[in-house]
């Protein structure tokens, strides 16, 4: 990050404290915040934990429809476009980078409470939804499974006993269209409630493809709904019930190339003749398809063709789910809580690999997630002591089928002569399947009215089996040259594997109230993420000695584990006009899972990192300038780094002590200004900015045997700006917005991604969205 703009971040922040302390007008207060992040209801301010509660009100200033939207405002906490095929989510500089559909994520999301699994695919829109709390720090003792790293949850709205109702309609650039309308009915006052809703999202796409001459790529058509019902059957008694759906068949968006392996003639020579919109440019939105191919000559009068054109580009998601809870209050100081859950996802996802019009290789994968989700908590408190203890139970059932078409000049590089004849097609498949089993306890005990002492302990055991599908390649000598058939496998005999893995886990703090608006915290938090299988497996070898699967292939990768020190400020300064959240803290993590490369593989493997350490400093301001001007800034500055050699499969080291963790920028910061105008019988009006900085960052790791520079796995730093102009009418009945995301038309890459290097010698990448803006027309009744 240059001086000057952390001159102007720093005199933002000084700015709104020096007015703070100099402005005496009329007392206001900062809004109070109720968070679910000790699974009870608490304020904000009194929960000794590192969280950033979105509010719905923030989302809708912001234009936040899916979780992905949540990185332009939440500095550090980075989720790759939700659309795409590449799957990330990073807080703090903790991610997975993950690959296949046996490796979960280490930064968990939740619905009501409720673990998806299989993370953000699990959910479609944020549609109807109160708040989004960010768990920063390891969550493992209340939520349990794989919260190394954090946790996010998701919270709607609950059905209430008043009448109402709201529709909207908004249309924007890139012919986006969207519709909305929700209501809540009391059935029978005090008694049965219900709520529901549905949307849609239509959008044509923002990238041109250049062959074809259609602006299609990442276009959108997706419709949302939900119902949910509240009985109150006693005094003592609520039982909610919820059913949630979602379609998409959107456009899973062009990749374009990011940077060609220097070390090899052969792909030089062949992106050579690639269409220059093929190629990452700050300057250009367009990229290429796979649709025209080429012929390139070799010698020898062998022609060599592409494959053929790529399936449609498209990713398909069908989602639902189900849930139950069950609240009893068994006394005053007693509560029983259910929650039972059953969530389905089925999905079809069509991917130009390559990211260019060459079409060297091209994807077709489907799949389908069942997931079980089963807990019992029981909460109480006396006069000094609030705990609970609880019970939760998970299964979920994973299939997929991923078939990769290749260009016969991979064939020729991976096979020889005998491999440029004819394109290769190839496939790989099974079943994944987790079921786990948690018992988990916590309390605080009251020391004081100021001293609070807080301690939770959680086993878990989780079991995985893997059964991998015989895909019956036939590219060479009837097997296969990218996956293997059973036959190649190391122990042709044995096709399905299991394990098990099991922890104990906890946390330990302690928090003391300087006076009612002053708390200090202090924490040392653990996490853990069970182990699991590459479930995309792979051959390596020659010709002459045959493709096979290692033997390490198929063993289980171990699981992760992460301990973290922290201590903060929570504060309501200045007659309760500055809030002020504040904390530094460390973590070592053992046996971070992360991807890599083997040798010849030309399918990447999760393996286990030895050590990871990141430390960092993290604050959080609101103040109320005035009774209509908001100032809120949040900042992270932060260095996580491999502090242990990290070595692959094969005792081959990639990735030297001190190398930066990706998604970890020294730096990251939001500004926020929130402004509004009273005109008198006309109503009002507001305006809502916001301006987020990344600083640059790895979004691949840097290793020791990679041919590809730092520049080429690094994303520079830029900024995102949001705004909002509202209206709103004298009652408050409509609202007419007027909007609009990266303003600045910043052009950056969501992610950067390996996964064709090892056959097509190409980092390729995903470009952010440009701008785009739009108007918003919403009626209360």
């Amino acid at each position: 990050m240059n001086n000057f703009k952390r001159s102007i971040l720093s005199s933002a922040i000084a700015v709104s404290c020096v007015t703070a302390y100099a402005n005496d007008a009329k007392p206001l207060a900062v809004e109070e915040v109720v968070v679910t992040a000790q699974k009870r209801s608490q304020s904000l301010q009194d929960v000794p934990i590192a969280v950033q509660a979105v509010t719905a009100d923030t989302m809708r200033q912001n234009g936040i429809s899916t979780l992905s939207d949540m990185s332009s405002i939440s500095p550090g906490f980075k989720i790759a476009d939700t659309q795409s095929t590449f799957k990330v989510s990073a807080l703090r500089g903790v991610n997975s980078y993950g690959f296949g559909f046996g490796v979960e994520e280490s930064i968990p999301f939740y619905l009501d409470g409720i673990y998806l699994g299989n993370g953000f695919e699990m959910l479609g829109d944020l549609l109807d939804i109160r708040q989004v709390e960010v768990l920063k720090g390891p969550q493992g003792t209340l939520f349990g499974r794989n919260a190394s790293g954090g946790a996010v949850n998701v919270i709607t709205n609950k059905p209430s006993d008043e009448l109402e109702a709201e529709v909207s309609l908004g249309v924007g650039n890139y012919g986006l269209l969207t519709r909305r309308a929700l209501v809540n009915v009391p059935i029978i006052d005090n008694t049965l409630m219900v709520r529901g809703g549905i949307s849609t999202r239509d959008r044509d796409g923002w990238q041109t493809n250049v062959i074809t001459g259609k602006k299609d790529g990442s276009g959108q058509d997706r419709m949302s709904g939900f119902v949910r019902a509240l009985w109150v059957a006693a005094d003592s008694l609520e039982v909610e019930y919820s059913r949630d759906w979602s379609k998409q068949d959107d456009h899973s968006g062009y990749t374009s190339v990011n940077a060609i392996n220097p070390s090899s003639p052969i792909w030089a020579a062949v992106w050579s003749q690639a269409h220059p919109a093929s190629f990452y440019n700050e300057k250009n939105n367009d990229n290429a398809s796979g649709n025209a191919g080429f012929i390139l000559p070799i010698g020898g009068g062998l022609p060599v063709r592409p494959a053929a054109a790529a399936p449609d580009i498209v990713q398909n998601r069908k989602i639902t789910g189900d849930a139950v809870k069950l609240t009893w209050d068994i006394n005053s100081d007693l509560t029983l809580t259910s929650i039972s859950s059953l969530r389905e996802v089925d999905a079809r996802v069509g991917s130009d690999l390559d990211g260019s019009n060459l079409g060297l290789a091209n994807s077709w994968k489907t799949g389908s997630t069942k997931e079980i989700n089963q807990e019992l908590r029981l909460n109480g408190m006396t006069e000094s002591l609030d705990w609970l203890v609880g019970f939760n139970y998970y299964k979920q059932d994973r299939e997929e089928w991923n078939t990769t078409y290749l260009s016969s000049l991979i064939g020729l590089n991976r096979i020889g002569p005998a491999g440029a004849a004819n394109n290769v097609t190839e496939s790989s498949g099974g079943d994944n399947e987790t079921e786990s089993y948690s018992l988990f306890s916590d309390a605080t005990w009251h020391v004081t009215e100021a001293l609070n002492l807080t301690a939770g302990i959680r086993y878990s055991y989780d079991k995985k089996t893997f059964d991998y599908a015989d895909p019956q390649n036939t590219s060479y000598n009837n097997g296969g040259i990218l996956y293997p058939n059973h036959s190649q496998l190391a122990d042709p005999s044995v096709s399905s594997w299991d394990d098990n893995w099991s922890n104990v886990s906890g946390r330990i703090g302690a928090d003391y109230a300087l006076d009612e608006n002053i708390l200090l915290y202090a924490t040392i938090s653990q996490g853990y993420k069970s182990g699991g299988f590459n479930t995309r497996l792979t051959v390596e070898g020659d010709p002459v000695n045959g493709f096979t699967t290692p033997d390490f292939a198929t063993d289980p990768f171990d699981e992760e584990t992460n301990i973290n020190y922290e201590v903060g400020i929570k504060s309501d300064l200045f007659d309760r006009r500055l809030r002020f959240n504040s904390s530094i803290f460390m973590y070592v993590y053992k046996d971070l899972q992360t991807l890599l490369a083997d040798g010849n593989s030309p399918v990447a493997r999760t393996v286990n990192a030895a050590e990871v350490t990141g430390k960092g400093w993290e604050t959080e301001l609101t103040y109320l300038a005035t009774e209509r001007l908001t100032i809120s800034a949040n900042v992270l500055a932060l260095n996580a780094e491999y502090t242990e050699d990290v070595r692959d499969a094969q005792g081959l080291l990639r990735i030297e002590e001190g190398t930066s963790r990706t998604w970890s920028p020294e730096l990251a910061a939001t500004l926020s200004l929130d402004y509004s105008v009273e005109m008198a019988d006309m109503g009002e009006l507001r305006a809502n900015m916001t301006y987020t900085y990344q600083d640059e960052h790895y979004q691949r790791p840097t290793q020791v045997t990679d041919p590809y520079s730092d520049s080429d796995n690094e994303q520079e730093a830029y900024g995102l700006l949001n705004a909002r102009v509202s209206y709103y009418s004298p009652e408050r009945k409509w609202e007419v917005g007027v909007w609009g995301k990266n303003l600045l038309d910043e052009s950056y890459r969501s992610y950067i991604s390996a996964s064709v290097n090892a056959v097509a010698g190409v980092l390729t990448t995903q470009r952010g969205e440009p701008t785009t803006f739009g108007v918003e027309a919403i009626y209360h009744f």
